[in-house]
């Protein structure tokens, strides 16, 4: 993210708001933390950046932020205010039609899948995953919990080997709804590589490919 000179104002839930403001700080820029009910005294002239760090109800939040910023006179500071919406993975949450004028540029921001490409572009998935000897590649994912998903979604999209189909094997502790929910979602997926799906208890990996990741 790039931003200007102002502070920048975060509001939302912890751990996210720490995690933040200390990127931010490292980043070398100044932040201002606010409390939800803080939003309701905020001038929106006086902002040139806020984040909305995963907070309750961000869709009744920005409705009442957008509604002050249209009201709200250019006296303070000539331009819009950037309003980051930060939530935990994609799709974003329903937002309400804000009829937006250049007062007010929102974006969202999905914390999941950022991570799933920052993880993938320090650690490139070929760097850990090529087999050796002509093996088939082998992808293992032990357990599902956040943010496994934005990882999966990512790893598909990087995991293509020429005509080398790789097997991507997926462990959970309920494996019947979880395949029903990512081939519903992603009914191409299969194209790219051979999903199975097992339990923790009973990984299922005998006379599969080992493991290469």
């Amino acid at each position: 993210m790039l931003f200007g000179a102002a502070p920048v104002h975060v509001c939302g839930a912890e751990p996210l708001v720490s995690c933040v403001i200390a990127g931010l700080h490292a980043d070398g820029r100044a932040t201002r933390r606010l409390a939800p009910e803080q939003l309701a005294t905020l001038k929106p002239g006086r902002v040139s950046t806020l984040i909305l760090a995963d907070p309750p109800a961000p869709a009744d939040l920005i409705a009442a932020f957008a509604a002050r910023s249209r009201q709200a006179r250019s006296r303070f500071r000539p331009g819009s205010t950037r309003l980051i919406l930060m939530h935990a993975a994609d799709p974003a949450p329903a937002l309400p039609d804000l009829n937006l004028d250049e007062r007010l540029r929102l974006e969202t921001f999905a914390v999941e899948n950022r991570a799933a490409r920052a993880l993938l572009t320090r650690w490139p998935l070929h760097l850990g995953m090529d087999p050796l000897f002509g093996q088939r590649p082998h992808l293992l994912l032990a357990g599902f919990a956040a943010p496994a998903h934005a990882f999966l979604v990512q790893s598909l999209r990087l995991i293509q080997y020429g005509d080398a189909r790789p097997l991507v094997t997926l462990l959970s502790e309920d494996p019947e709804p979880l395949a029903a929910q990512i081939q519903s979602a992603y009914p191409q997926a299969g194209q790219v590589a051979e999903l199975r799906f097992g339990t923790l208890a009973a990984p299922w990996l005998v006379g599969t490919s080992p493991v290469t990741l």
